[in-house]
């Protein structure tokens, strides 16, 4: 993250949970049946979980079949889950807040009973004896996890199917910004490399123009990719390129009169959005940044845990290895939101000068976690809040050890990391 993001970013780290959370929300999933996206809320009622479904672009779910809701219990698990099914416009009239047709019940026994007469609301039953997450309806005073279910990610991301990267539109910029943003996201703007992907970009980015990673800025007339990619296919608008002084970045131009989404060549002052490409799925793991510095017995060394993404709503576990095993070692992970500047020094910077001889800095940090360990590995766990405001911000970790008379000023530092806030 630049320094011009960093007072956002410390907002933001003061959301970072270096504890268990006190929510309920998970990330989102896609499912098989549908191609839609669901995730969990936190438990409250019904009404206001459905607001939170209705503020990410959806409602809570609808259940079609026998399918989908045993592919929901056995993702969000056996227990008391509010869906969208509702009488409160008329009671015994029950419809989905998404507004689609009731074609599937799934009612537990003697359900619905309108118990009181105020059970308006349609909860996933745990503890229905005779089906596996039978249904049953009750009042909005209960406090439940909703299930989400949008059409897309809420991110803008968006799978190819047809070579499985992932794609998403950036707000209208320069060139350069743009591949700026896409390179601080784990990836560059889109290189086209087929004519079956450049009819999928028209197709699903086609509402206006967007920049593509295309560009002659560093030979004229001489066209590479941003990704380091060989070119391969081309796809010019008629007459195009046309060269010109400045005219080094090249869009899908939907104003191409043949054809439009066809490419053409423009200069850095132009604002476009800019079409990400990643070919990894959004939320990244770890990338390592730099190296530790050697203790007494050897050099703390930090990883994400395989499998672990940085995720809206979930939690990202690390290791440290190599903490020295002394009852007077303690380890420590920092968090930070920048690997430029740390107060006016560049980063990495060298400590040598207070005693930490070959330790490096390689973060900003901003928050600082003590570690459990077991041996000579101690365990790192970051939660993440279910807010998609997080998505794609860099956060940067790096594991300091203290360890007295290891060097003159008694601690040791690990590499660093980077990974981006996921969805």
């Amino acid at each position: 993250m630049h320094k011009h993001l960093n007072f956002a970013a410390r907002g933001i780290a003061a959301t970072l949970l270096i504890a268990a959370p006190s929510f309920a929300q998970t990330s989102w999933v896609q499912s098989p049946l549908n191609g839609n996206w669901y995730r969990l809320t936190a438990a409250q009622s019904w009404t206001a979980a459905e607001a939170e479904a209705v503020r990410d672009g959806g409602h809570l779910a609808t259940v079609r079949s026998l399918d989908e809701h045993n592919w929901l219990v056995g993702q969000f698990g056996n227990r008391e889950l509010w869906i969208g099914l509702n009488d409160t416009a008329v009671e015994g009239t029950f419809a989905w807040s998404s507004g689609e047709g009731v074609v599937y019940r799934n009612w537990c026994t003697n359900e619905p009973n309108d118990l009181s007469g105020m059970e308006d609301y349609v909860h996933i039953a745990g503890w229905c004896i005779d089906q596996t997450g039978g249904w049953n309806d009750q009042d909005d005073g209960d406090s439940y996890p909703g299930i989400v279910e949008v059409a897309s990610r809420p991110d803008g991301w968006v799978q190819s199917p047809v070579n499985g990267h992932w794609y998403r539109r950036t707000a209208p910029t320069t060139w350069s910004d743009a591949e700026g943003q896409a390179q601080r996201e784990g990836g560059h703007l889109a290189t086209v490399r087929s004519q079956q992907e450049q009819d999928w970009l028209v197709s699903q980015f086609g509402s206006g123009p967007g920049w593509i990673g295309l560009n002659d800025r560093a030979t004229e007339g001489t066209f590479v990719w941003s990704s380091g990619e060989a070119v391969g296919f081309t796809a010019w608008c008629a007459g195009q390129p046309d060269g010109g002084l400045g005219n080094d970045f090249v869009l899908l131009d939907m104003a191409c009169a043949a054809t439009p989404g066809a490419w053409n060549d423009v200069d850095g002052a132009t604002t476009a959005p800019g079409l990400i490409e990643r070919t990894a799925a959004p939320g990244s793991g770890f990338s390592a940044i730099g190296t530790g510095c050697a203790g007494a017995l050897s050099t703390p060394s930090l990883d994400a845990v395989f499998g672990s993404q940085l995720l809206v709503g979930g939690r990202f576990d690390m290791e440290m290895t190599g903490v020295a095993i002394n009852p007077l070692s303690v380890p420590f992970g920092l968090i930070g939101f920048d690997d430029q500047d740390w107060d006016g020094r560049m980063l990495p910077f060298d400590l040598t000068f207070i005693g930490m001889t070959g330790c490096s800095i390689y973060i900003e940090p901003e928050i600082d976690q003590t570690l459990p360990r077991s041996g000579g590995t101690a365990e790192w766990s970051v939660f993440v809040p279910a807010d998609n405001n997080l998505i794609g911000i860099n956060v940067f970790f790096q594991g300091l050890v203290l360890e007295p008379g290891t060097n003159a000023f008694g601690a040791v530092l690990s590499n660093a990391g980077r990974a981006t806030i996921g969805g």
